[in-house]
């Protein structure tokens, strides 16, 4: 469904630039933090805004369309030029991101993992909760 559509094209974005990932965390706390859905909404408008920036600027790299050519040939099978992805990029909607922000940002999902001398776990405990 919509989900999955959402969920391919963030793996597929983020695979091409690992940096990314920050990034969509980034949008998906943000979306969490805003209790107001209009603001939402126009938070959204930015984020698919820059995203479409950014592609718009990889454009100009000839390895960054090799990418985009070939992943789209191994992922999808067919051939998906950077407008199609386009595309998929403005149809997110809201919904869209909640769903996947459901999903992936579950209190019994959490996890931390630090290194260092510490004997107490207490103080870590609640960065694990949201």
């Amino acid at each position: 469904g919509r989900y999955d559509l959402v969920r391919d094209s963030w793996l597929e974005f983020i695979k091409k630039k690992p940096a990314n990932a920050q990034y969509h965390v980034n949008l998906a706390a943000t979306y969490l933090e805003l209790g107001e859905r209009q603001k939402s909404i126009e938070e959204l408008k930015r984020a698919i805004d820059r995203t479409i920036g950014g592609t718009a600027l990889a454009l100009e790299h000839s390895d960054f369309l090799a990418q985009n050519l070939g992943g789209s040939v191994l992922f999808e099978n067919k051939i998906l030029t950077p407008e199609d992805d386009l595309d998929k990029i403005k149809a997110v909607t809201l919904e869209d991101v909640r769903s996947v922000v459901d999903e992936i940002f579950k209190e019994d999902k959490l996890n931390l993992a630090i290194v260092g001398p510490f004997k107490d776990s207490e103080p870590f405990k609640k960065l694990l909760t949201l």
